[in-house]
């Protein structure tokens, strides 16, 4: 991976992830989620987007864009068990957390709110 972000907080035992996002050259994840550090047991919601170079297309072709939207190349996950040997299930999207969306619209757009300002013509 390129990066790796974890934002959160320590209460007690518990780690409550509130955005994490790792950044690889195909494969983006984001999660948000819990991890009890005693009992090693996760609770955790996450979206793996393995086809990076395909939604760069796909975001260059509004058409293809406003019909896909995020969901051709993102794949809501759950984690859940222990750390060691956790279970990996998909997640059907109506269950993943309109949070976690959040999270992964924001850090997929920061590079064009960065840019547009550039654009002449642009808004």
């Amino acid at each position: 991976y390129n990066s790796v972000s974890i934002k959160g907080e320590l209460h007690g035992d518990k780690l409550i992830i509130k955005e994490a996002f790792l950044d690889g050259n195909s494969m983006d994840i984001f999660s948000q989620g819990e991890i009890n550090l005693q009992s090693k047991e996760l609770k955790l919601e996450v979206i793996a987007t393995p086809l990076k170079t395909v939604q760069s297309v796909i975001d260059k072709i509004p058409i293809f864009r406003d019909i896909t939207g995020d969901t051709l190349t993102s794949i809501p996950l759950k984690v859940s068990g222990n750390i060691e040997d956790p279970d990996v299930e998909y997640n059907p999207l109506l269950d993943v957390g309109s949070g976690l969306f959040n999270i992964m619209k924001n850090t997929l757009k920061a590079p064009v709110k960065l840019i547009d300002p550039l654009i002449p013509g642009e808004n």
